[in-house]
């Protein structure tokens, strides 16, 4: 009997979370990609962007594109939620309601980080001004993420984009 329980043990660390390296293969039949309902032209390009890219990679994934006021639980299905506190309700509630939302996120900072909610994945892409949030938006479409549940996308220069 030890060493059943000693052998499953040991098989639990083998039983992995999604990270953001195995996007968008997660995603398996519907996402909602998720704007403000007062979204800036950049936010729903983004999410344009991001929608075309994961129709791409999968065909037979259903894109359900919403609003904030429009989302339930987070935990009824797998979403991307574009934009930062201020500009998406969504985003504010994962990010926890910050006190300020203007300096929840660095200036010249975007960031993508995953939430898991059971069987659901929530992915917040959001920065700390629209065209950073844009930024953040083209590096989950173009670009190699990372193990972990986060990426942070700062800008460096003016043509310079530093992802850690």
């Amino acid at each position: 009997m030890k060493y059943l329980v000693l052998l499953m043990l040991l098989m639990v660390p083998m039983v992995a979370a999604e990270t953001l390296n195995d996007y968008p293969d997660f995603y398996k039949s519907r996402v909602g990609i998720v704007v403000g309902d007062l979204a800036k032209s950049s936010d729903t390009i983004g999410a344009i962007e991001i929608a075309t890219a994961l129709k791409g990679a999968n065909q037979n994934l259903d894109i359900i594109p919403m609003l904030a006021s429009e989302v339930g639980d987070l935990g009824d299905m797998d979403l991307v939620v574009i934009g930062g506190p201020c500009a998406n309700g969504i985003a504010a509630r994962l990010m926890e309601f910050p006190v300020s939302c203007y300096d929840s996120i660095e200036a010249n900072t975007g960031i993508i980080q995953m939430y898991d909610y059971g069987t659901h994945e929530v992915i917040l892409v959001a920065g700390s001004s629209a065209r950073d949030t844009r930024r953040a938006a083209k590096s989950l479409v173009n670009d190699v993420l990372p193990v972990g549940s986060k990426l942070i996308v700062r800008q460096t220069a003016q043509t310079q984009i530093q992802l850690t």
